[in-house]
């Protein structure tokens, strides 16, 4: 006891957005105000530096126009799942009117579609990075073959050698350039994975410590209010655990953590979630099970850990545990629910220890 979080910041945690999301949210933002530099800076930049029909000065505004109504919608987050999509599309309109009415595969607008996969590996999945460099990848394939039917507002005249020596490497670059994207994105979210991990899960025990616990204790509320089914929780105390560090040292009280951690792990269901929430505490989630079917899961699981022994240490293993339900439409939190079984908890070591209450 002792370790419950404070319940204003769990509270505050259950409101958080997904740090994930939020990163490529931003990135997705960030990434837009690139492009919008760009397309500002070239329309701006380029008839000091090249004497091109005023045409393209109108689409570089109407694509300013259309890019700003894009960010303005990105940041107020009107479509949150679609927003790569939608990134991957506005770049695409951006560069096809251009590169059509300049050459089509020899225009120096073609130079910007390699960087297409890198942003979508970056920002999106594994699919739409795919699908982008697909889209690329066709585009200069069609303008190389129907090249002869575009427009050239620049005045250069059409070489067909030159157009299939540039269509042939940029081709190639888009090829090499999503591999080592995808490939990027593999050992990313591998990273990723691992860290998750890290920073949810105990290292000595293996089970969830308390900020997965919470994490998952916020999901799986919202769960059980959505499919209106119960859910119960334990919270469990190893009785005088100070004794095996005292008398035995902390390799006696790391061995009774593992020990008590394996039981859990064997005596719950695949549904059910176990996690280290702090010292000698542990807390058993019960997804879809009522206070009457969680106290026999309770009390089996007390008795599995009083019939457990550690070697050359005389020191029975006991727990106490407080068990707390919530049922759906009650509008309890997790902060309420561990408070109630801490409640209960501490009622059970008054009264003997190595026993189960009920909230």
């Amino acid at each position: 006891m002792g370790h419950l979080p404070d319940p204003a910041a769990v509270q505050g945690q259950e409101c958080v957005i997904d740090e994930k999301t939020l990163n490529r949210h931003h990135l997705i933002l960030f990434f837009t105000r690139t492009a919008l530099l760009v397309i500002a800076a070239g329309t701006l930049l380029r008839p000091l530096l090249v004497e091109l029909p005023t045409v393209y000065t109108y689409i570089g505004i109407l694509n300013l126009v259309i890019l700003s109504a894009i960010y303005l919608g990105l940041r107020a987050n009107l479509l949150p799942g679609w927003e790569v999509s939608i990134l991957m599309a506005a770049g695409f309109a951006t560069v096809i009117p251009l590169t059509l009415i300049s050459g089509g595969v020899n225009s120096q607008f073609t130079y910007i579609l390699p960087t297409f996969p890198v942003v979508a590996a970056l920002t999106g999945s594994r699919r739409i990075t795919v699908i982008t460099a697909s889209l690329a990848i066709l585009l200069v394939l069609g303008m190389t073959l129907f090249g002869g039917h575009l427009w050239d507002l620049t005045g250069e005249q059409m070489n067909q050698g030159k157009s299939l020596s540039r269509s042939f490497w940029l081709v190639i670059s888009l090829v090499a350039v999503t591999y080592f994207s995808l490939h990027y994105q593999h050992n990313n979210a591998t990273l990723t994975r691992r860290l998750d991990a890290q920073a949810t899960q105990g290292h000595l025990t293996g089970l969830l410590n308390r900020r997965g616990l919470q994490n998952s204790l916020s999901i799986t509320l919202e769960q059980a209010d959505a499919k209106a089914e119960p859910l119960s929780l334990l919270l469990m105390d190893i009785d005088h655990f100070k004794r095996f560090n005292d008398d035995y040292g902390h390799a006696a009280g790391d061995a009774c953590l593992i020990k008590v951690a394996d039981c859990l792990k064997k005596g719950i269901r695949s549904a059910d979630t176990a996690a280290r929430f702090g010292g000698e505490e542990f807390v058993v989630m019960l997804p879809n099970t009522d206070q009457h079917r969680a106290l026999v899961v309770a009390e089996s699981l007390r008795k599995q850990i009083f019939s457990l022994q550690l070697q050359d240490i005389p020191l029975p293993i006991s727990v106490t545990i407080g068990l707390a339900s919530h049922t759906p439409g009650s509008e309890s939190t997790q902060a309420d629910l561990l408070q109630r079984a801490d409640k209960a908890l501490y009622e059970g070591k008054n009264t003997g220890r190595n026993c189960v209450k009920v909230a």
